[in-house]
């Protein structure tokens, strides 16, 4: 969101690209190998905490959500990666 409250689009496209990797994950899980399950279970919870971080944000702290959003990003890309082996 910039200053005047107005969503800049980076911010719901990245909530929105995180969404579709962890639903892309959670389909796939079931096929899945003990050790890829283990990193789901690692990374799940910080999928919930920066969904919630971003609806809280509002106008405050994009800067620092969209570093946190772009490491969790690489995190589920990773996973998604290890789901296709």
């Amino acid at each position: 969101m910039n200053t005047a409250g107005q969503d800049t689009g980076n911010e719901t496209t990245m909530l929105q690209q995180i969404t579709r990797l962890r639903d892309e994950i959670r389909v796939k899980l079931n096929l899945a190998g003990k050790d890829v399950r283990d990193l789901w279970e690692n990374l799940e919870p910080k999928v919930h905490d920066f969904e919630r971080k971003v609806h809280e944000a509002g106008d405050r702290v994009v800067g620092e959500l969209q570093k946190v959003g772009d490491q969790l990003r690489t995190q589920l890309n990773h996973l998604v990666e290890k789901l296709k082996r």
